[in-house]
């Protein structure tokens, strides 16, 4: 799992950059861990992650059932 080794080195030199939590959240996702993905989407978001870019993510599709994405929806600010 070398992802998740370069993973937790760029989550410790920058815990709150949005696009490392984004790319947290998709390493989960690939790995099948769909509510620890949901984890670091939570993450993403609250740092700043925008609705737009929420919404149209493809990688993101599999979570678009989930209530937990709609709630995170919700909760993102819009990028405008």
């Amino acid at each position: 799992m070398e992802a998740r080794q370069y993973l937790l080195r760029a989550l410790q030199a920058s815990p709150n950059e949005v696009d490392i939590l984004r790319i947290a959240c998709l390493v989960h996702l690939e790995a099948k861990e769909p509510q620890e993905s949901l984890k670091w989407l939570e993450k993403a978001v609250h740092a700043g992650y925008p609705r737009e870019q929420l919404i149209a993510n493809p990688e993101l599709a599999s979570l678009r059932s989930e209530p937990e994405f709609g709630r995170l929806v919700g909760e993102a600010v819009s990028s405008k």
